[in-house]
């Protein structure tokens, strides 16, 4: 349902942005207050989520309770919540900033290179669903063949990868 309401805005993400010299500037002073903003949210998330098995150990030190160690893994659960929060949230706000600057990741090369690529990430992962669940059905391993997917992320870097030589050398 978002989905929908944030459709009108996708354009933002793929195109270049035009703006008056004083709306960029009001932009630009916007995304330099939030940046310290930002940078703590990722510090703190990420800091929530390193600690957040400390309970577990110390229950594991200290007791042999199973009831313990339930709480302390919904305990654990809801840290890493947290922490994924504070980096989702403020990740969220400062892209939006970088969309309306087009920096970062929303640089006019950025965008023309995420286009080109368009196709190449549907056929490509349209594939390794089609494999996923080929060898899934066939071999009843769901258990296992979920590794699929990790490996299907890092061998995307590497097809990206060439696929911008190949198209730098052009």
């Amino acid at each position: 349902m978002e989905g929908m309401k944030l459709g009108k805005y996708e354009y933002i993400e793929k195109e270049l942005i035009v703006m008056k010299d004083e709306t960029k500037d009001m932009v630009r002073r916007e995304e330099e207050r939030f940046y310290p903003v930002y940078k703590n949210s990722i510090a703190m998330g990420v800091a929530v989520c390193i600690i957040s098995i400390v309970p577990m150990i110390i229950a594991g030190a200290l007791t042999k309770e199973e009831i313990i160690y339930i709480w302390c893994a919904a305990f654990f659960l809801m840290l890493i919540a947290a922490g994924v929060f504070f980096m989702v949230r403020s990740g969220i706000v400062y892209g939006g900033y970088q969309k309306l600057l087009c920096e970062g990741d929303y640089t006019s090369e950025k965008r023309r290179e995420n286009k080109r690529n368009e196709n190449l990430n549907t056929a490509y992962w349209s594939l390794i669903t089609v494999i996923y669940l080929g060898i899934s059905f066939y071999t009843g391993e769901w258990g296992r063949t979920w590794m699929i997917w990790p490996c299907a992320g890092i061998l995307f870097g590497a097809v990206c990868a060439v696929r911008a030589m190949i198209s730098g050398k052009k």
